[in-house]
Protein backbone atom coordinates (compact mmCIF):
# COMPACT_ATOMS: atom_id res chain seq x y z
CA UNK A 1 0.00 0.00 0.00
CA UNK A 2 3.16 2.10 0.75
CA UNK A 3 4.61 2.57 -2.68
CA UNK A 4 1.43 1.43 -4.52
CA UNK A 5 3.23 -1.73 -6.39
CA UNK A 6 1.11 -4.12 -7.74
CA UNK A 7 0.49 -7.13 -9.28
CA UNK A 8 -1.66 -9.20 -11.27
CA UNK A 9 -1.94 -12.73 -10.42
CA UNK A 10 -4.12 -15.71 -12.08
CA UNK A 11 -5.30 -18.63 -10.94
CA UNK A 12 -7.32 -21.03 -12.03
CA UNK A 13 -8.71 -22.79 -9.35
CA UNK A 14 -9.22 -19.77 -7.18
CA UNK A 15 -11.72 -18.54 -9.88
CA UNK A 16 -13.46 -22.08 -9.67
CA UNK A 17 -13.78 -21.72 -6.28
CA UNK A 18 -15.31 -18.03 -6.37
CA UNK A 19 -17.69 -18.84 -9.34
CA UNK A 20 -18.87 -22.81 -7.63
CA UNK A 21 -19.84 -20.59 -4.55
CA UNK A 22 -21.10 -17.83 -6.18
CA UNK A 23 -23.50 -19.77 -7.68
CA UNK A 24 -23.75 -21.95 -4.95
CA UNK A 25 -25.45 -19.36 -3.28
CA UNK A 26 -27.86 -18.28 -6.69
CA UNK A 27 -25.98 -15.58 -7.73
CA UNK A 28 -24.28 -15.96 -11.54
CA UNK A 29 -21.13 -14.55 -11.71
CA UNK A 30 -19.80 -12.95 -14.55
CA UNK A 31 -16.53 -11.14 -13.32
CA UNK A 32 -14.56 -11.09 -10.73
CA UNK A 33 -11.93 -8.92 -8.70
CA UNK A 34 -10.16 -9.79 -6.10
CA UNK A 35 -7.80 -7.38 -4.57
CA UNK A 36 -5.12 -8.31 -1.31
CA UNK A 37 -3.99 -4.80 0.03
CA UNK A 38 -0.68 -4.83 1.88
CA UNK A 39 3.02 -4.62 1.76
CA UNK A 40 5.79 -5.53 -1.47
CA UNK A 41 8.86 -7.35 -0.21
CA UNK A 42 10.84 -4.11 -0.24
CA UNK A 43 8.24 -2.03 2.25
CA UNK A 44 7.92 -5.21 4.47
CA UNK A 45 11.89 -4.71 5.25
CA UNK A 46 11.34 -0.99 6.59
CA UNK A 47 8.32 -1.74 8.76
Amino acid sequence: DRCHSAVELEDRDVVSQLEARAKALGFQPQAQTLEVHGLCAKCAVVE
